[in-house]
């Protein structure tokens, strides 16, 4: 009853107010939630965006690399094949370039085990690489081919398919993050 009573220019500034304040408080929470929506999009671009790029720029160079490699055993003269060889030799660091930035971009234990698994492999592949360059080097090209295309190659193959699956791990996981990421924008959204 006390707010009937009151005067009209009162009861519209105590309405101002009560709204003002309503206002302030919902803005409020829409920047603290807009900034939790900005960390989580920098989160999901660092984790998975680059990470993605990353692993895609290592399939590349790993199949330069065995291309190189090939080269080794194919070409006749040995200044072609010394060529092929340095052309590995620089490959091989940007390879080992490539490992290492993906691991400190690594966040889920799975995604570790597995890029893990992935290093062997190649380690295991340069090791038969080796041995195909020394038979080359040894003049057995015919031998270095043979061992190349049964052993080198198989191996190859399973290290095409687990960067393959470490990209679909990654888009799989990085869709769900902005699944999340888009509810909480579109609930800020909402209560703007």
């Amino acid at each position: 009853k006390w707010f009937m009573n009151l005067k009209i220019g009162v009861k519209l500034t105590v309405a101002f107010v009560t709204l003002a304040i309503l206002a302030g408080f919902v803005g409020g929470i829409g920047i603290i939630n807009m900034k939790s929506i900005d960390k989580e999009y920098t989160i999901l671009y660092r984790d998975y965006g680059i990470v993605m790029g990353k692993l895609g720029v290592l399939g590349m160079d790993f199949r330069d690399m065995r291309t190189a490699t090939r080269r080794v055993f194919l070409d006749k003269t040995s200044d072609l094949r010394l060529k092929s060889y340095n052309k590995v030799v620089e490959l091989d660091k940007k390879i080992d370039d490539d490992i290492k930035q993906i691991e400190l971009s690594l966040v889920s234990e799975e995604g570790k085990v597995k890029f893990n698994g992935l290093k062997s492999k190649i380690s295991s592949f340069m090791s038969t690489r080796e041995r195909v360059f020394s038979l080359a080097n040894s003049g057995r090209l015919d031998e270095a081919a043979t061992l190349f295309q049964n052993e080198a190659e198989a191996k190859a193959l399973e290290i095409t398919g687990e960067i393959t699956d470490l990209f679909m791990s990654k888009e799989t996981l990085g869709n769900k993050r902005i699944v999340e990421v888009n509810d909480m924008s579109s609930s800020t959204m909402t209560m703007m």
